[in-house]
């Protein structure tokens, strides 16, 4: 009798690991991914305030995303407010003799104007694909307005350095990989959780 009992708690444990591993593997395949490229306006507004060795950034970005392939955020534009700090100092292997952190929001506001996705990200100098020195960080899905109310997400970012920007030598856009659940899917899961 007790050898049987411990077989159901056994069986009852390991059916609701499965069904919860089942359920958390769904909820990741509902997230659509994105790779945007914003390409900067030449009408940046950045200003660089010295602190003896440091730097405090402050400023706006503009930028629109251009052949995209999802045709949702093809030329949607990007505006985006940063503050940040300039720094000397070696934050990892490759020895910049100066390291930008910055951190900001951004609204994605598409081209109908009524929808807009607002983000906030966070990113430090580190080296970049080819070896240069990017901004790289991490984004996330703030509140969405529109056909976008409700929508969550998260993603990454690679930039060029703001002191790059400022000095307008920009050669690599910027680079949004955005992974988003629209509020159908959410409204459609949760529907569904309540069948169960």
């Amino acid at each position: 009798m007790l050898n049987q009992s411990k077989f159901i708690i056994s069986y009852i444990f390991f059916y609701f690991l499965i069904v919860l591993q089942t359920s958390f593997a769904g909820n990741q395949n509902d997230f659509i991914d994105y790779k945007l490229n914003v390409f900067l306006s030449s009408k940046n507004n950045i200003t660089i305030k010295s602190i003896q060795d440091d730097k405090i950034i402050k400023g706006t970005l503009l930028g629109k995303i251009e052949g995209d392939s999802d045709s949702d955020f093809n030329n949607a534009r990007l505006e985006c407010d940063l503050l940040g700090r300039a720094y000397q100092g070696r934050s990892f292997s490759c020895g910049f003799a100066e390291v930008e952190d910055v951190n900001g929001y951004c609204e994605i506001i598409f081209p109908d104007k009524e929808n807009i996705i607002l983000v906030e990200w966070k990113c430090s100098t580190t080296a970049g694909m080819l070896g240069d020195a990017v901004c790289k960080g991490k984004v996330n899905i703030l509140k969405g307005f529109g056909e976008y109310a409700g929508v969550v997400g998260f993603g990454n970012l690679e930039m060029p350095l703001i002191k790059s920007i400022k000095k307008k030598n920009i050669s690599i856009p910027i680079k949004l990989k955005i992974s988003l659940k629209k509020p159908l899917q959410i409204k459609s899961q949760l529907n569904s959780s309540e069948m169960q």
